[in-house]
This record gives C-alpha cells, structure tokens and sequence, in this order.
C-alpha cells in the first residue's frame, strides 16, 4: 500500500481482512483454558477498499462502506465467543488508536457525516478530534454493567494495569508508571476519577495536558499537515 518493497506472490488487499476474520475465529474456536487474541483491524485505515458485498451499503461513501464491514467482522468475533459458550466471562475491549483521516472532510462535505462528533480534528492534529476515539467495553460476568455510559478519562495504556488486576498479576513499580487500574471505572463503582491528567501530542510535536474536563496548550492553532478546507470552515 503506496510504500515500496516486497510482496509476497499473490497477495490481494481485498483478502486481508476475509483472511484474518477466519484465522481468528478458528483461534477462538480452539481454546479451553483462559486465552487472550489482540486482533489488529487493517480497516477501515487506507487504503478503503471495502468488499464488494458491502458497496452502498452505508449511504457514506467507500469509508461508510468498510464500517460496515469492519461492523460486520467484529460480529464475527463475537458469534464466535458465543459459539463457543464463553460470552458472559469473556471481556471484550473496543476501541481505536486514533482520529480520522484527512479525507473525513471531503466525506463530511459529500455526505454530510463527520467522523469526530462534535470534536475538532483528525488523525495528527492537537485538537481532540485526533486522539479521543470510541471506547465499547464488554464482560457480562465481570460486573461491567450493559448499556451504560462512562465519562471517565482513559488512555489505552491503562488496559495493563487494569488486566494485570483482573488476572490478578502484580505490576511491578518500575513497570507501567503511568498506568491505571480502571476496573472499578468500567464497573462503575468507582467513587471519584481514577485517571484525572493526560498529557498528548501532535505530529508536529505540539503537546496538550488534559486535567478533567479541561484542555490546555501553548498552541495557537491545533491542526498539523491538514488544516481543514475552506469549504469546510464556511459551514463550521
């Protein structure tokens, strides 16, 4: 993908996503004892090249597209848990690494939908549209209650020390300083905010500290390589 090198005989990009679903499913369908997968999503990253099974399926163009299939890949997954009986005891965590691409605005202004919600940015930028993604938790058996909502601060670094107390593993302290056991966050027992700081950059090596619910840089403007497109700044 638009970077030279090698590559092995008959690779498709069209088959990665297909390809890693069924070695997936046929890891979880193997397991007994206590198992853990991190699976690694190449979509909906570029290139967006969605099967063609999901074409027009999301009235959001190609990218509305591979969600849907990425939607539909992660149903996989969790069919295959269940299938396996072990859905209500196992913790399922979702979430993104970053913002949306640069081309989320030519998709706002085509189709009026805007990756980031209500937020400023995309992926590189200082503005948090480039950093706070979605977070969908899941562990029927662990206490993390259906359908509720957290508004506590969390960075995937804390998922360490949060697992290693589920495993009941003990971190040593020169080991993941700053990270946080946010069980009791997910449970939603937690009296007061475990996290309350986070420090975050830019590509262009700008930095922000977040404390609560407030933001602060020394930036006068948060956007990196990609400030937004006239057009876009008319309607915003």
């Amino acid at each position: 993908f638009h970077r030279p090198g090698p590559m092995v005989r008959g690779w498709d990009f069209y088959d990665v996503l297909p390809t890693l679903i069924e070695k997936g499913v046929r890891y979880i369908q193997v397991q007994h004892s206590p198992w853990f997968l991190m699976f690694s999503f190449p979509s909906p990253h570029l290139p967006i090249i969605p099967q063609n099974r999901f074409d027009r399926t999301s009235g959001a163009g190609p990218y509305g597209d591979a969600v849907v299939e990425l939607d539909d890949a992660v149903g996989q997954l969790l069919q295959a848990v269940e299938d396996a009986g072990q859905t209500d005891n196992t913790l399922v965590i979702f979430a993104s690494d970053n913002g949306a691409e640069s081309i989320a605005y030519s998709r706002a202004l085509k189709y009026k939908n805007w990756s980031s919600g209500p937020l400023r940015g995309l992926k590189r930028d200082l503005y948090e549209g480039g950093h706070r993604v979605p977070l969908v938790i899941k562990w029927p058996n662990g206490g993390v209650p259906a359908g509720t909502v957290s508004r506590a601060l969390v960075s995937q670094i804390d998922f360490m020390a949060t697992i290693a107390a589920i495993v009941g593993i003990d971190v040593p302290s020169s080991a993941a300083v700053d990270s946080f056991n946010l069980l009791d966050e997910f449970r939603g027992v937690s009296a007061k905010a475990v996290r309350k700081t986070m420090v975050y950059n830019s590509v262009a090596g700008q930095f922000a500290v977040r404390y609560m619910n407030y933001v602060y840089t020394a930036q006068r403007n948060g956007y990196t390589r990609d400030n937004p497109p006239i057009a876009w700044r008319r309607i915003c």
